[in-house]
């Protein structure tokens, strides 16, 4: 367990982007200590919630906090179901409703469900899975692959074509290292592939173009650019 003082000492960043770091990581405060949920707790947690908007036959953009907080808070820690809530939902935008109504964030929920799908698989047909997926979600949320950019991996090449989990943040920091390994998994990739696997590595000096020029090499297959490893001799 560790204070945002104790992360600050021991994690070359400055304050501003750990904070980032632990924001992404959907991190958050225990008495003090910063912690992350297992996924399946978390998947509970969150199933909670939907289930009760389900029940309720609540809108997902107009869910009421009050009664919410009173029916979950039987079922759920204070501390959990409020990071739930704050992790997964914003208050209403809507003047009238913006202190008692909270709507959930559309691609945070549906990004969490696709993963909740996929984990336990090696790879999933792509067509039972966007139906799966959509299934999985609230009513009126539309689903996108668009939205597990960083998170999964569709092979178009496959018949029938597949979809696998593959996390950005399980991959190596460094940015040779991450190269090596993304073209362990795929010996050539699209722009449109490869790019949500090395955004967060760019800098405004070094943006994705930049890196792929600097240590990929570029190919044109059928009209398609394709960018393959430096050292590959394919």
């Amino acid at each position: 367990m560790y204070t945002f003082e104790h992360l600050s000492a021991i994690i070359q960043a400055s304050d501003d982007q750990l904070k980032d770091a632990l924001k992404e990581m959907g991190a958050f405060q225990i008495d003090g200590n910063w912690r992350v949920l297992e996924f399946d707790y978390e998947c509970r947690a969150l199933s909670f919630l939907l289930n009760l908007i389900d029940e309720q036959s609540w809108p997902y953009n107009t869910i009421p906090m009050d009664e919410t907080l009173n029916i979950l808070g039987e079922l759920l820690p204070p501390v959990i179901l409020q990071h739930i809530i704050d992790q997964y939902s914003t208050w209403c935008v809507s003047s009238n409703l913006s202190q008692t109504h909270r709507s959930l964030i559309e691609d945070k929920v549906c990004r969490f469900m696709a993963v909740g799908l996929l984990r336990p698989c090696d790879k999933f047909n792509l067509t039972d899975f966007k139906t799966a997926w959509q299934g999985s979600v609230p009513e009126g949320m539309t689903t996108n692959l668009k939205q597990l950019d960083g998170t999964v991996l569709v092979d178009q090449s496959s018949h029938p074509q597949t979809i696998c989990y593959f996390n950005e943040q399980d991959l190596p920091d460094d940015i040779i290292d991450r190269f090596q390994y993304l073209f362990q998994v795929r010996s050539k990739w699209t722009l449109n592939e490869i790019q949500p696997f090395l955004e967060k590595l760019s800098t405004d000096k070094l943006n994705v173009n930049n890196l792929l020029a600097k240590y990929t090499r570029a190919t044109n297959v059928d009209g398609v650019r394709f960018y393959c490893s430096k050292h590959s001799t394919k």
